[in-house]
């Protein structure tokens, strides 16, 4: 790992922590630190690699969305049996959805929503004649 990789993996970790500064706050710190450490030229190059590490934790990341609190759980459940090792899962409650969650990540989607089941059962009775 380059010294420009350790900088931006340490600046991504800092902004992404409970408790973290602004990130105004940690980016003008962190800027001083370089300045100090005689690393200034290092920006770039530092910033490059920040943002190849911010779009891969964007893919890594699983998205859950609920119809309903109570349907929480079920989905937050599915979304570990789902992920990725250390993917972060992020939920959010869609008004859009009647009933049931939905938990999609880079590669998947499973869909438990009330509209799926209902197109089901529709397939299923059309079918069926």
């Amino acid at each position: 790992m380059t010294l420009a990789q350790t900088y931006a993996r340490a600046l991504y970790e800092a902004g992404n922590t409970a408790g973290a500064p602004k990130h105004a706050v940690l980016f003008e710190n962190f800027i001083a630190a370089l300045k100090r450490r005689g690393h200034g030229k290092l920006l770039p190059r530092i910033e490059k690699e920040y943002v190849k590490i911010a779009a891969l934790a964007k893919k890594n990341t699983v998205r859950v969305r609920i119809a309903r609190e109570k349907d929480r759980p079920a989905a937050q459940q599915r979304a570990a049996e789902l992920s990725l090792e250390g993917a972060a899962a992020h939920t959010v409650l869609d008004k859009t959805l009647v009933s049931g969650f939905m938990v999609s990540g880079r590669d998947f989607r499973f869909d438990a929503t009330g509209r799926r089941a209902l197109l089901q059962l529709y397939k299923k009775l059309t079918a069926a004649q």
